[in-house]
């Protein structure tokens, strides 16, 4: 199947185009999350009483919201996640703008620490997946408009006799260079 090379090159150039402030961002926070760049967040302490000694997620949650509300502070907007045993329970919350750590002890007293994030940090968080479902919605499109990227310019070098053998000679090198580097790693 042959597809018309001017519009092939524009929908090539589409998409890297309207992907390349994503990759800028991904570039960055993951070279600074490779290295371990890290700046220290904000750190805010505070307790409340809690009726609930052991709550399931959703009434943690809840508590924790109204607890955070009443202090001036905004809900993460990552996913939530509670660790229970017989006298404690434990909520951790992550978000892009903040991170809520909640400790409960068996009398209903509960040890907030809010960590309110830098921008670096905020952006790390993004590249974990630690936002809003509109940026995982993003890094998903990311995700393929990166692998349309690629295709799209494999599959033309392929096309081009010149460029052929090149191309698929890269092709076989990346890919041992990937088995080899996954096997000892």
């Amino acid at each position: 199947m042959k597809i018309d090379r001017k519009w092939w090159i524009q929908a090539h150039t589409l998409v890297a185009c309207f992907f390349l402030p994503t990759a800028v961002l991904f570039l960055l926070t993951g070279v600074f999350l490779v290295l371990d760049v890290k700046t220290p967040p904000k750190e805010t302490r505070f307790s409340a009483d809690f009726r609930t000694v052991q709550p399931n997620l959703g009434e943690a949650v809840s508590a924790v919201q109204k607890s955070l509300s009443e202090k001036g502070f905004p809900t993460p907007t990552g996913a939530a996640s509670i660790k229970t045993d017989s006298k404690v329970w434990q909520l951790s919350w992550n978000g892009t703008a903040q991170s809520v750590n909640v400790k409960c002890d068996p009398t209903g007293k509960a040890d907030f620490t809010v960590q309110s994030n830098t921008l670096l940090r905020r952006l790390e968080q993004l590249h974990k997946s630690k936002g809003g479902v509109a940026f995982k919605v993003l890094s998903v499109a990311w995700s393929a408009g990166l692998f349309i990227v690629l295709a799209t310019g494999s599959l033309r070098a392929l096309q081009v006799k010149a460029l052929r053998n090149l191309a698929l000679i890269t092709m076989a090198v990346g890919l041992i260079a990937l088995v080899v580097l996954a096997l000892i790693s």
